[in-house]
């Protein structure tokens, strides 16, 4: 395995243990706050969906947040199409590869598109950002 993927998977693991620190920190205050005992951190990062809330988010945040998300989004979709068209067929070993960057790129763009989307057309600050609606 080559260094990159090392570095590549140790951040990975890295992020997802602060971002878990920092949810386990709020949850506990919150908690606390509450006159509850909060988890241990070990029960917290194994079993989260036991503890798991709807934390409001502001409209103002969640448009913002929207706007970056579903231009971010349209990006990706963009650039795989822009990249599809810019190949040259000729210099390709095999000509059914001209379509890799738009099957890489344009699910992907859509999806976080899709999220970006979803997030402006949320009403409610304790909606879930996927699921089924009731509209």
């Amino acid at each position: 395995m080559s260094t990159t993927w090392i570095v590549v998977i140790a951040a990975v693991v890295a992020l997802f243990l602060l971002n878990g620190t920092l949810s386990y920190i709020f949850r506990a205050r919150q908690m606390r706050s509450e006159g509850k005992e909060p988890p241990s951190y070990l029960r917290y990062m194994l079993f989260p969906g036991s503890f798991a809330d709807r934390v409001p988010m502001p409209r103002s945040v969640r448009w913002s947040l929207g706007v970056v998300v579903l231009l971010g989004g349209s990006l990706f979709l963009l650039l795989g199409v822009t990249l599809t068209l810019l190949v040259d067929p000729s210099s390709l070993a095999h000509p059914t590869l001209i379509v890799v960057p738009l099957l890489v790129f344009g699910p992907l763009g859509a999806g976080i598109g899709y999220v970006g989307w979803r997030m402006l057309r949320m009403k409610s600050e304790d909606e879930p950002l996927l699921g089924i609606t009731k509209r």
